[in-house]
C-alpha cells in the first residue's frame, strides 16, 4: 500500500533484483517498507523508518510481479513456441549501416513469415481436431455419438448434416486465436504500456535500446496482432470451404463452383496477409524526416491495408459458413461406422510442413550471406573477442525450435484426442502423427542424454587441464593463509571434508562451462531431430511408408507413451516447472532465467507471445532515475542478475532523454552489477543491440579509464549465470586483459572473481577454520552478493567516484 513519500535524500542506493523475484522486504532488509511509486504488480519501495541521518538511503525496484506473482501466469508456458519465434527475430545479426542489405530484409521477413506460419499451425491442427475428428468423423458415426454423450448432444439432431457440423467445429479454432489475441490486448495494457512521455527523445537511433519508444509500439503491435487474427480467420474459412466442397464431391462427383471460388478467395487473403506481415517492419529508418513522422506515415498506410485484410477474412468466413450451412451436403457412404477421414487435411499438413522447410531454408541462406553475421565479435571494452551463440545462426535455430515445438505438441494433441475418441478404426488419422511423437520422445531422450554426458565429460576434461594460476582463481584461499590453495594431506587434518568441498566447487565450475557451451548442445540435439522429422512431415510427397517405422504390437506402448508425453506430459510438466519457480527462489533461479530471457523482448515478431516485462520495467526505471536526479539525488543502481540487464538498457536510454540535461542526468548515476548475464547470455546471443549499449554506457559512466569510473561489475567463478562484462577469457580472471573494464575498477580492494565462498564473511577475524566434521562453506554461486566484502568495497568506490564528479 502506498504511503507518503519520504523526504528527499542526497544519495540513494537503488536495488534491482533478478530472476528470483526478491520481495522488497528482503531487498531493503526490513519488514516495514513503504511504496513510493507503482502499483501491486511492480513499484519502488523504501524503508518506512531508519533512513540514514546523513541523507543517504535505500530504495528497491520490485518487478517480480511482472513475471511470477500469479500462479495463472504459468499457463503462459503454453505460448512458448510463440516466444521462441519472437526471440528468433531479436537474434538476427546487426543490421548493416546505411542502406539496408537484402540479406537482412530477407532474414527478418522469413522470421515474421515463420511466426505467422506457427499461428496458422495452431488453427490448422485445432481445426482438424474440432472439425474432422469430433464434428465430422465422431459426429457422423452413430457408434461414436453413443459412446460420447456430449458429442451426441451437439451433433445428433439439430446439427446433423456434414456442412452444419463443420461450421460448428470451425468455431473452436477461431475462438482459440481470438482468446489469444484478446489476451495480448489485455496484457499489453497491464504489463507493457507504461511510458507516459515524461522522457522526451531526440537523436536516438530507431529500434535500439537508446530509444524509449522501443518499448511502446502499441499501435503497431496491435496492428500486427490483428493480421495474425485475420490469418487465423482466413485459414478457417479455407478449411470450411475445402472440407464442404470435398463432402459434395464425394456425393455428386463434383465440387460446387461457389466453394471453389470461396476457397481461392480465402487462399488469396491468406497470401496477402503473409506478404504484408513479411514485409512489415515495426520500427522504420528515419530518412528525410523525423522518426516519429516517418513511422506514422509508413504505418498509417499499412494499418489501413491491414484493417482491410481483417475485414476481408471475416467476410469470407461468414460467407463460407453461410454457404456450408445452406448447402451442407450428405455424409459419404461408410461414415456411420466411423473411420472415414475428411479429405484435404493430410494435404494441408504436408504442404504446411513443406512451406515451413522452405521458409527455414531461406532464413538459413539469408543468414549465411548476412554481412553482420559472424562467429565472434570484439569485446565491447577491448582486449579480446566473444564467441557468438550458434555461430550467428541463432535466429534459424530459435525459429526451427519454436516451429518444431508447436508442431510436435499439436500433432501429439491430435493423436491423443483421436485415441480418446476410440482410435483406429473409429477415428482415422495419419500415421505420421504417431511417428512424429515417437521420434521426438525417444530420439530426444537418446540425443539429450548423449549430448549432456558428452558436454559434462568435456567440461571435466577442461577442468583437468587448468593450470595452477587458474586453479588458484577457482579455489578460494583464506586471507590469513591458514588454507593452502591445493589440498595437502600433511597440512590439512580434515582431508576428506576438504576434498569433498573442492569437488563441490569444481562441479559448480563444470556447470558453468556446460552452460557456456549450451548453444552447441542445443544444435547437436535440434538439428538431428529436425533432419529425422522432416521426411516424416512430407512423407506423402516423398511416397514414404511411415507406418513401417512404427514398432510392432509388442512395442506399441512406445507409441502410446510418446503421444501422451508430447500432448499431455510436456505441457503439464512445463506448467508445473514454471509454477514451482514462482514459489521457490531456488527453482526460480534455475528455471526462471531461461523464461525471463524469452519474455524480455518486445513482441515485434510474434504478437501472441507472452507479454514482455521489460516493456514496462525499463521505462519505469528510466523515469524513476530521471525523477530522482531532478530532485538533486545521486543514485547508485545496484542490480543483480536480470536486473542488471534492465539497468543497462535503462541508463542507455537516459543518455538520449532530454538532451540538454543528458550529461547531468548520467553524471549523477553510478552502476553496480553483480551476477550479471549481460555477456554470458545476452551479448553472445543478441549482439545486435547489447554490444552498442555496453559501449555507450561504459563511455558515459567511465569517461576516465584511470579514475572516476562509476560502473563496477562483480561475479564469482562458481556462478553459472553471471560473469565478466568485458568478456570471457577462458577461466583466468581477465582483469589483466581489460584494464579499463568495470570488472577491474581502479582503487579499492575489489577482487574478481569474488572468492567463493567468501571466507572473509564466513570466518570472523581470528576464528579457526571449521573443525573436523563441521561443514565447509557452500559455494554461493549466483546468490548473496550483498554479503561479500567486495560488494561493500565496490559501493564505497562508487560513492567516491560520484563525489569526485561533484554530483554526490
Amino acid at each position: 500500500m502506498k504511503r507518503a513519500l519520504p523526504e528527499r535524500l542526497d544519495a540513494v542506493e537503488l536495488r534491482v533484483h533478478g530472476v528470483s523475484g526478491t520481495p522488497p522486504q528482503d531487498l531493503l532488509e526490513t519488514l516495514d517498507v513503504v511504496q513510493v511509486r507503482g502499483d501491486e504488480v511492480a513499484g519502488f519501495f523504501r524503508p518506512a523508518t531508519g533512513q540514514d541521518g546523513s541523507g543517504d538511503g535505500l530504495e528497491a525496484y520490485s518487478w517480480g510481479g511482472l513475471t511470477s506473482s500469479s500462479w495463472t501466469r504459468a499457463f503462459w508456458v503454453l505460448l512458448a513456441p510463440f516466444a521462441l519465434l519472437n526471440v528468433a527475430g531479436w537474434m538476427l545479426p546487426p543490421r548493416p549501416r546505411g542502406a539496408r542489405h537484402w540479406a537482412h530484409r530477407v532474414a527478418a521477413g522469413a522470421v515474421r513469415l515463420l511466426a505467422l506460419h506457427v499461428t496458422v499451425l495452431v488453427v490448422l491442427w485445432t481445426g482438424q481436431v474440432a472439425m474432422e475428428f469430433i464434428a465430422f468423423q465422431c459426429g457422423g458415426a452413430s457408434a461414436c455419438r453413443d459412446a460420447f454423450g456430449w458429442v451426441g448432444t451437439v451433433f445428433g439432431s439439430w446439427v446433423d448434416l456434414p456442412g452444419e457440423r463443420l461450421v460448428v467445429g470451425a468455431a473452436v479454432p477461431v475462438l482459440l486465436v481470438s482468446v489469444l489475441w484478446q489476451f495480448g490486448q489485455v496484457s499489453r495494457g497491464r504489463y507493457e504500456s507504461s511510458w507516459t512521455g515524461e522522457l522526451t527523445v531526440e537523436g536516438a537511433t530507431p529500434d535500439s535500446f537508446a530509444d524509449p519508444r522501443l518499448w511502446c509500439r502499441d499501435d503497431e503491435l496491435a496492428g500486427l496482432g490483428r493480421l495474425h487474427l485475420a490469418a487465423a480467420v482466413a485459414v478457417t474459412a479455407l478449411q470450411v470451404a475445402a472440407s464442404t466442397g470435398w463432402v459434395h464431391a464425394q456425393a455428386t462427383g463434383t465440387t460446387p463452383g461457389a466453394f471453389r471460388v470461396l476457397w481461392w478467395i480465402a487462399l488469396g487473403v491468406v497470401g496477402a496477409i503473409a506478404v504484408t506481415v513479411s514485409t512489415t517492419t515495426v520500427a522504420v529508418d528515419a530518412r528525410g524526416s523525423s522518426p516519429g513522422e516517418q513511422r506514422s506515415r509508413v504505418w498509417l498506410s499499412r494499418e489501413r491495408w491491414g484493417d482491410g485484410l481483417v475485414a476481408a477474412s471475416v467476410a469470407v468466413l461468414v460467407v463460407t459458413g453461410v454457404a456450408a450451412w445452406v448447402r451442407p451436403g450428405t455424409d459419404p457412404a461408410g461414415l456411420a461406422s466411423g473411420g472415414v477421414p475428411l479429405g484435404g487435411y493430410a494435404a494441408a499438413a504436408t504442404w504446411s510442413a513443406l512451406l515451413a522447410l522452405l521458409v527455414g531454408t531461406v532464413l538459413v541462406l539469408a543468414l549465411a550471406f548476412h554481412p553482420g553475421r559472424t562467429a565472434t565479435i570484439p569485446s565491447p571494452l577491448g582486449g579480446g573477442s566473444i564467441d557468438v551463440g550458434f555461430r550467428g545462426f541463432g535466429s534459424a535455430v530459435a525459429g526451427l525450435l519454436g516451429y518444431a515445438t508447436a508442431g510436435v505438441m499439436l500433432l501429439g494433441m491430435a493423436s491423443w484426442v483421436a485415441r480418446l475418441l476410440g482410435g483406429r478404426p473409429r477415428i482415422d488419422y495419419p500415421e505420421a502423427y504417431d511417428v512424429s511423437a515417437l521420434i521426438t520422445v525417444w530420439g530426444l531422450a537418446l540425443l539429450a542424454g548423449g549430448v549432456g554426458l558428452w558436454s559434462w565429460r568435456r567440461a571435466r576434461r577442461a577442468l583437468g587441464r587448468l593450470d595452477g594460476e587458474a586453479r588458484r582463481a577457482l579455489h578460494p584461499v583464506d586471507v590469513s593463509g591458514r588454507l593452502p590453495a591445493e589440498p595437502c594431506e600433511e597440512d590439512v587434518p580434515n582431508v576428506p571434508g576438504r576434498a569433498q568441498w573442492l569437488r563441490q566447487l569444481e562441479r559448480a565450475w563444470v556447470l558453468r562451462m556446460v552452460i557456456s557451451r549450451l548453444d552447441l548442445a542445443v544444435m547437436l540435439v535440434v538439428v538431428p531431430l529436425a533432419l529425422a522429422l522432416a521426411p516424416v512431415a512430407i512423407s506423402p510427397i516423398l511416397d514414404v511408408d511411415v507406418e513401417a517405422l512404427l514398432p510392432d504390437a509388442g512395442f506399441a506402448w512406445m507409441v502410446t507413451l510418446a503421444v501422451w508425453v508430447v500432448s499431455v506430459g510436456l505441457p503439464v510438466g512445463l506448467f508445473v516447472l514454471l509454477r514451482r519457480s514462482f514459489s521457490s527462489s531456488i527453482a526460480r533461479r534455475r528455471v526462471g532465467v531461461l523464461w525471463d530471457v524469452l519474455t524480455f523482448w518486445p513482441r515485434w515478431y510474434h504478437p501472441l507471445a507472452p507479454p514482455s516485462y521489460s516493456a514496462r520495467a525499463v521505462p519505469e526505471l528510466q523515469t524513476r532515475l530521471s525523477v530522482l536526479v531532478r530532485e538533486g539525488t545521486a543514485v547508485t543502481v545496484s542490480a543483480h542478475s536480470q536486473g542488471s540487464v534492465l539497468a543497462l538498457v535503462a541508463i542507455d536510454g537516459l543518455r538520449h532523454a532530454e538532451p540538454t540535461k543528458a550529461g547531468e542526468v548520467v553524471d549523477r548515476i553510478a552502476l553496480l552489477t553483480h551476477g550479471s548475464p549481460i555477456t554470458r547470455l545476452y551479448l553472445r546471443f543478441f549482439p545486435a543491440l547489447l554490444d552498442g549499449s555496453i559501449r555507450r554506457v561504459a563511455k558515459a559512466l567511465c569517461p576516465d579509464a584511470v579514475a572516476g569510473c562509476r560502473w563496477v561489475n562483480l561475479y564469482r567463478a562458481s556462478d553459472p549465470i553471471g560473469g565478466a562484462i568485458a568478456g570471457e577469457a577462458g577461466v583466468v580472471d581477465p582483469r589483466s586483459l581489460f584494464a579499463g573494464a568495470p570488472d577491474c575498477p581502479v582503487g579499492g580492494e575489489i577482487v574478481n572473481p569474488i572468492p567463493d565462498p567468501d571466507l572473509r564473511a564466513a570466518l570472523q577475524e581470528g576464528a579457526p577454520f571449521p573443525a573436523l566434521g563441521d561443514p565447509y562453506p557452500r559455494p554461493l554461486g549466483h546468490s548473496r552478493y550483498h554479503d561479500a566484502d567486495a560488494y561493500r568495497c565496490a559501493m564505497e568506490a562508487l560513492d567516491d567516484a560520484l563525489r569526485a564528479t561533484g554530483r554526490a
